[in-house]
């Protein structure tokens, strides 16, 4: 009865453990790239953020800080198709735009001039949380590559500059 006991703690112990290590690995992984893709994001002025910590990877993002995220990256990748037609037919005048931060509404402006970012019945909805799929068609829209699908409704800071820099390094 004993050994029957021992062996049901060890193996339970064994898968314990075993959980604990995979998760850290997972983890560990997902830092790795994190930190990679957050290096290149500073690097190329997609965020003025040094630290990852003070980057808040974990936080989602709304759309004006999007806005912002993708200018940048349009601009990092050389992406000049998009600067060299700005549409100044469009009108990107938004109902809501005495809410837009002071510091990116020319980014947004600048989004909408360029056909990268778009707005919904007249409204920009700064404050929205972008979402994954949001976030797959403007990358798609600017690198004319399909991005990853992602898992959950809203993107992350940390998983943005992930799938940017991932589409940077893809063929």
């Amino acid at each position: 009865m004993k050994k029957i006991i021992l062996f049901v703690y060890i193996t339970s112990v064994t898968i314990f453990w075993g959980q604990i290590f995979a998760a850290t690995s997972a983890q560990q992984t997902y830092y790795n790239q994190l930190n990679t893709a957050h290096t290149w994001a500073y690097e190329n002025q997609i965020t003025s953020v040094q630290c990852l910590d003070w980057f808040q990877p974990k936080q989602l993002i709304n759309r004006e800080q999007a806005a912002k995220m993708f200018v940048q990256y349009a601009r990092a990748t050389l992406q000049e198709s998009y600067f060299n037609r700005p549409n100044l037919q469009i009108n990107c005048s938004f109902n809501d735009k005495f809410v837009f931060s002071k510091d990116l509404y020319m980014f947004i402006i600048e989004a909408c001039r360029f056909g990268i970012f778009q707005w919904i019945d007249r409204s920009f909805y700064p404050q929205n949380n972008l979402t994954d799929s949001q976030a797959n068609t403007v990358l798609t829209r600017i690198s004319n590559k399909t991005t990853s699908t992602g898992t959950q409704d809203f993107i992350t800071r940390g998983d943005l500059v992930i799938k940017m820099y991932n589409l940077y390094k893809s063929p």
